[in-house]
């Protein structure tokens, strides 16, 4: 809001998008550092997993890893600005799977009931705070105990909901289950010897945007303040089907989001599964797709959108929200 405000905005801008590179970049180095993979950069929240031999050793990791976190990157201050963190830990049986194609654009779908205990455990937990949910505590106890009976240190606190907040974690019992091995460097080091077959089918989970400023070799427009138009979708009824019981209905849905978004020069920023539900989010007015009609655009793709839905799928509805206004937006990590 101040950079909108600012006479000159793109400076605002670029002092913002410095404040939060230096800040997720280290925190993004960190993540990548613990053997974690980033599934997804959602606002100022990172979604991340372990897949270790065990369920034990992946939650395991991930408590000692969050307790790094937040003692390294809570209440940080960069260029002037204070960054705080707080992190919930969950488990439980994941569904991933890949949906789109149209024009070639694709996401990537997380789901699973994991996510709601992670959302009542986030919502639990405060700047500086590691909150884990009750199922993963439960899960967990067993190695702690052994860990205890060893000489390791670890003091918790149990909340009212059963979920289970981190006091003081030893380091020595941290970096005993943070121990580094080499398997995700090779497959790194994979990735980029096969670089030119992967190249074009990473393209598609690329935004546009940032594409075209690739190829381009201009950066500029990657930061900065728009006016854009904003839709919230919420897909209502499709929640029982992204376990992966039923990926084609999710594909159809999905697919006929984008048909409609992109026919009237619209972006679809993410798709996501949560607590909240089955949510697309779509973008009108990001360059290079800058129209002076950007808000009837997308109110016409919402319209047409709901229209649709509801003659092509009997248990399926949709709810949108329209917003318009200014965004900041700028390539963060590394």
């Amino acid at each position: 809001q101040k950079a909108s405000k600012d006479t000159n905005a793109m400076s605002s801008a670029e002092k913002l998008r410095n404040v939060l590179n230096e800040y997720f970049e280290n925190l993004i180095g960190s993540i990548t550092d613990s053997g974690a993979d980033i599934v997804r950069i959602a606002g100022d929240c990172i979604i991340c997993t372990f897949e270790e031999p065990t369920l034990q050793q992946s939650i395991a990791k991930a408590i000692a890893a969050s307790s790094l976190w937040a003692k390294r990157f809570d209440q940080q201050e960069i260029h002037g600005h204070m960054l705080s963190l707080h992190v919930a830990v969950s488990s439980g049986d994941a569904a991933g799977f890949h949906c789109g194609g149209l024009l070639d654009r694709w996401d990537y779908i997380l789901s699973g009931g994991f996510l709601f205990s992670m959302a009542i455990a986030l919502k639990e937990s405060k700047d500086g705070n590691v909150v884990v949910s009750r199922e993963t505590w439960q899960m967990f106890a067993q190695e702690l105990a052994d860990d205890v009976a060893k000489g390791a240190s670890v003091k918790y606190e149990k909340l009212p909901t059963g979920n289970v907040k981190l006091i003081q974690v030893s380091e020595e019992w941290r970096q005993s289950k943070l121990t580094q091995d080499n398997r995700r460097r090779k497959v790194l080091d994979e990735c980029v010897a096969a670089w030119p077959w992967l190249s074009p089918r990473i393209r598609g989970y690329v935004p546009a945007i940032v594409i075209n400023h690739l190829y381009l070799e201009d950066s500029s427009w990657l930061c900065t303040v728009l006016p854009l138009t904003i839709v919230f979708i919420r897909v209502n009824g499709l929640m029982e089907h992204v376990d992966g019981s039923s990926i084609s209905l999710v594909q159809s849905v999905f697919g006929t989001i984008q048909h409609h978004i992109f026919t009237n020069e619209g972006t679809i920023k993410e798709f996501t599964v949560d607590d909240k539900g089955c949510v697309a989010v779509a973008v009108f007015g990001m360059p290079p797709a800058v129209n002076e009609d950007t808000c009837s655009r997308a109110a016409k793709a919402a319209i047409a959108l709901r229209d649709t839905i509801e003659k092509k799928f009997a248990t399926i509805s949709i709810s949108v929200g329209i917003t318009t206004g200014y965004v900041f937006g700028a390539s963060i990590g590394h």
